[in-house]
């Protein structure tokens, strides 16, 4: 056409007409660039420029050559930022920042250029470009400092909720539990959402992970209310459970092991923590016949060390209300248990020795001590040997001392006084003589015949 009709006023048209046939029709990219350079070199005047560029721009865009796109876009927006075309291409401007995450950089261009954006609009821009990384994209790398950067701006925004989740769980894919948490509160701390049993359930699990048993407490309560899983309800009853144990709120753990000994579908780990758990709770708050009963069972079907346990605690309960004879057979029991270890055994001898000094039995005590001692015990139960090894002592110091009192020699005194005389003088006879004077008179040692 333009070497037939090189002077030809409508070649402009005819030009742009192909480069549109091109891009629109015919899908083919790069010959609808050729002809819609062309118009901008040769017809830099005339009216097809603005459409050539907005045509050169989509085709980058399209093909998310976001730098290249922007660039014939920015073309149409200095020449008049109020113009058709500007407004056309302004939407696609906008999207490139989002996508770019550069939220300050967008908020800037449109305000240099007369149409400065609302702040709901920059809201959404940011969350929209973090929601595209995380959902579409799946690419946590990206979305992360998008929604870290949606937190810090609008910290009561539309979608906070929605922000402080997919951060958390974001976070959490990543391993960076000490920044998935904070958000994951911030979701359980709101009313119930679709977000509220997910955040509940990790929230708790770290929390309990990194041993913060008081903070966890009340948020495995609160799944207990919340949680529509089975799981995650027997998950909040045994959380809660272990919680108030490790916290010693025997009460609450009493409570909360109940719960759990009611649930369904137990697991026989699940029964025995829990069986374990209210029978300690019960010896922690001075029921110590229901105690008793308790860990007599775990005694009896306990094959493992939890047997050894509970049959120390036996004995202890034995000890407590005195009656050494049953702690002492326990500790025996105990000791001959095939799943007892050489931490219960040395707790159940140590028990023995307190009987013994309990009933004043200082030798037997002393022997077991020794056994004890002999046996190379782990550091930890040094200090408790120490102190009966002086509380024996003082025992025995007081055993000694008691012996050592003597009783004051019993003497006898003869007195020489008058009275005393008279029970070894035969009287005289009496006669008026005698009753003036009374002269003893002794009585002569007679040999028997």
């Amino acid at each position: 056409i333009e070497s037939h009709f090189p002077n030809s006023n409508y070649l402009g048209a005819a030009i742009f007409e192909i480069a549109e046939t091109y891009s629109k029709d015919l899908n083919d990219g790069d010959n609808a660039l050729v002809y819609y350079d062309h118009i901008l070199k040769n017809f830099p005047k005339s009216s097809f420029v603005d459409p050539s560029l907005s045509g050169m721009g989509l085709i980058y865009y399209n093909r998310k050559q976001d730098d290249k796109a922007f660039e014939y876009f920015d073309m149409i927006v200095k020449k008049d930022p109020k113009s058709a075309e500007a407004r056309e291409v302004l939407p696609m401007i906008k999207k490139i920042f989002i996508v770019k995450g550069d939220i300050d950089g967008m908020e800037k261009y449109f305000a240099s250029n007369g149409n400065p954006l609302a702040i709901n609009q920059i809201e959404m821009a940011l969350f929209e470009s973090a929601r595209e990384a995380y959902y579409n994209d799946e690419n946590c790398d990206v979305a992360l400092p998008k929604f870290e950067s949606y937190i810090s701006k609008f910290p009561d925004g539309k979608y906070i909720s929605e922000a402080h989740f997919c951060f958390a769980e974001c976070s959490y894919s990543k391993n960076q539990f000490e920044k998935a948490l904070p958000s994951y509160l911030y979701i359980v701390n709101k009313p119930r959402s679709i977000y509220s049993e997910v955040s509940l359930t990790k929230s708790a699990y770290l929390l309990y992970k990194d041993k913060k048993y008081s903070e966890a407490l009340p948020v495995y309560k609160q799944m207990q209310e919340l949680a529509e899983s089975p799981a995650n309800k027997l998950t909040a009853k045994i959380g809660a459970m272990r919680c108030a144990f490790n916290t010693l709120q025997y009460e609450i753990a009493l409570e909360e092991a109940n719960k759990v000994l009611a649930s369904e579908k137990l697991t026989p780990q699940q029964t025995s923590e829990a069986k374990y758990i209210k029978a300690k709770s019960l010896f922690e708050t001075n029921r110590l016949d229901d105690a008793l009963t308790e860990f007599k069972s775990i005694a009896k079907n306990s094959k493992n060390v939890s047997g050894a346990e509970a049959m120390y605690h036996i004995a202890k309960i034995y000890f407590n209300k005195q009656d050494y004879k049953e702690a002492e057979k326990s500790i025996n029991n105990l000791i001959s248990f095939s799943y007892t270890n050489d931490d219960w055994n040395t707790k159940g001898m140590l028990l023995i020795v307190d009987c013994y000094l309990a009933k004043g039995e200082l030798d037997d005590a002393e022997v077991i001590l020794q056994t004890i001692i002999e046996g190379k015990p782990k550091e930890e139960y040094l200090p408790e040997i120490k102190k009966r090894q002086d509380e024996l002592e003082e025992k025995k110091k007081a055993r000694t001392a008691a012996q050592a009192i003597v009783q004051p020699e019993m003497k006898v005194e003869f007195n020489t006084s008058e009275g005393d005389k008279n029970l070894f003088t035969q009287p005289k006879p009496t006669t008026t003589d005698s009753l003036k004077v009374n002269t003893p008179v002794e009585i002569p040692n007679q040999k028997p015949e």
